[in-house]
């Protein structure tokens, strides 16, 4: 280690690490270290009631288990050569809003669409793009809304963002709407894309000469609005506020997203529906890691998956379910291989994002000793170790998960008998072993496994210097006065070894050195005392 140990403070957080050893003549125990775990740092709701059975499905990516059909029309949006139709569309906006899952389900909404178009089949006719763009908002508010030209926003509630709930009950908000919108438009030839600002959403149509026109889908009104400086001076506040939303500002709307029409339906996997007061777990994770796959590059969406991971890691080892958490952090591996060798800060430019990522790369790390892969997990720990100080939060959790992989890897190297191995290990343990109980552990289980190895040779001058360099770590925990009394003990069995062989001098000068250098070395001194009397 680079430094000499220090401790917390006496009275914080004293690490209690298992039954004392009995020290006797010609004899030491092993440490028996209790498990030790962290308090997860999400909070659970129904991880508990979630069947895993059906999960990391071979031939698909996810952890969670999708239908063919899903699995089908992810597949079908992942692939570039392939170009996703209107009904496409809708079936992925059906998908994201969590409760739509085959191709039955999925039937009644393509025919309400079908529908649409033979009642106001008049609109496909309109040649100019503007005016068909017109009559699509008009007649989707008419259609499905139920829009009331005296109550405007009847149907609208801030919540909404399911399109399968619209199409049920016309109740809706920009999210939902946008994704109706943008259905219909693709069903008419439209060139559209969704556009995101930090509160609100809503459509832009490219017309054939180039001119891009925003169409604001929670107004049957709203196609070509204009939102320039003057509505953000005097028409914003009063706009906003009437549909519950933070009001923003021009420079918020300069910092727009445009992006695809799927790109829309991914970015409602993770909107107002999908809270958990709202929306079982399972589904959740479920479309959480969907939008994370398909929108890779996106840094919220990689946060939002990386969360519900280490939430399923977390809740798989309290079960002591180490097989499903090998299966899960096999099947998301090529994920947290991406920020392999690269500080996770630099990765996301929320730094909330960091803790998901370093705490998965710490299980991950632990699952590579585990796994056999033990040089890449020891380099993957420290790794990680070294960015403890750059997570904005939880801290001590991604140290103590960082060095739980170490502790395994020290325990697997005791347990193969390379002592020699496990010290080169921890002589390269960066700084802030002590704020660890695992890695206090996994230093005392080496240190007795040590002493014990010397203990059966009798080599007591080795075995002695092993607790005496234990001691010098000043690690301040209940296992320490077991260390003094095996010290006590080997001087004492060093010293019986020399007085049986007839060099009573040298058993005397160990005795005297015990006495100095262990604290309350009674038994020392009584032993001393004896010698120096029939010596």
């Amino acid at each position: 280690m680079k430094n000499k140990l220090r401790s917390p403070a006496s009275g914080n957080r004293p690490s209690r690490l298992g039954t004392r050893l009995l020290a006797c003549l010609f004899f030491c125990s092993l440490v028996q270290a209790q498990s030790v775990e962290p308090l997860s740092v999400f909070r659970v709701s129904d991880e508990t009631s979630l069947d895993r059975a059906t999960f990391a499905a071979p031939g698909q990516s996810t952890w969670t288990h999708l239908t063919n059909f899903e699995h089908d029309l992810i597949q079908r949006f992942e692939n570039p050569a392939t170009s996703p139709e209107s009904n496409d569309l809708l079936a992925l906006y059906l998908i994201a809003s969590g409760d739509v899952r085959d191709a039955e389900q999925v039937q009644p909404f393509q025919t309400q669409i079908a529908q649409f178009f033979e009642q106001h089949a008049d609109v496909l006719r309109i040649r100019d793009e503007h005016e068909r763009g017109t009559q699509l908002l008009r007649r989707m508010h008419r259609h499905f809304l139920h829009a009331d030209e005296r109550s405007p926003l009847a149907g609208y509630n801030a919540d909404q963002s399911q399109l399968s709930e619209l199409l049920r009950s016309g109740v809706y908000n920009c999210i939902s709407s946008a994704l109706l919108y943008l259905v219909l438009a693709e069903h008419a030839g439209l060139d559209s894309a969704g556009v995101i600002m930090p509160s609100h959403a809503y459509v832009q149509i490219t017309l054939a000469d180039g001119r891009v026109v925003e169409v604001e889908t929670t107004a049957a009104n709203g196609f070509d609005v204009v939102r320039d400086e003057a509505f953000f001076a005097r028409q914003a506040s009063d706009w906003f506020v009437s549909r519950g939303l933070a009001v923003p500002s021009f420079a918020d709307y300069e910092k727009r997203r445009v992006i695809s029409a799927a790109g829309l339906g991914y970015e409602s996997m993770w909107s107002q529906h999908t809270t958990d007061m709202r929306m079982p777990y399972a589904d959740r994770m479920r479309l959480a890691e969907i939008r994370g796959v398909m929108q890779s590059a996106q840094a919220d969406a990689q946060h939002n998956r990386l969360v519900y991971y280490f939430r399923e890691a977390d809740y798989l080892r309290k079960q002591n379910d180490l097989n499903a958490v090998d299966q899960l952090l096999n099947r998301i591996a090529p994920v947290l291989a991406t920020f392999d060798n690269r500080p996770v800060h630099t990765l996301f430019s929320d730094p909330i994002s960091t803790v998901p990522a370093l705490l998965l790369q710490a299980e991950r790390a632990d699952w590579l000793i585990r796994g056999g892969q033990a040089e890449q997990g020891q380099q993957l720990a420290l790794h990680v170790l070294s960015q403890v100080d750059t997570a904005p939060m939880n801290n001590q959790l991604i140290r103590d998960l960082g060095w739980r992989a170490l502790g395994t890897h020290i325990g697997n190297l005791i347990a193969a008998g390379t002592l020699s191995d496990a010290r080169t290990v921890i002589n390269g343990f960066p700084d802030g072993c002590a704020l660890s109980a695992f890695c206090i552990n996994a230093l005392e289980q080496f240190y007795i496994s040590q002493g014990q190895q010397f203990w059966a040779q009798r080599n007591w001058p080795r075995a002695i210097s092993v607790y005496e360099e234990y001691l010098a770590l000043d690690i301040q925990t209940d296992n320490r006065s077991v260390f003094v009394t095996n010290l006590q003990t080997a001087y004492m069995n060093q010293a019986e070894q020399f007085w049986f062989d007839e060099e009573r001098d040298e058993a005397v000068a160990i005795l005297e050195v015990c006495v100095i250098k262990v604290v309350s070395a009674e038994r020392c001194q009584a032993r001393l005392q004896a010698a120096r009397q029939s010596r």
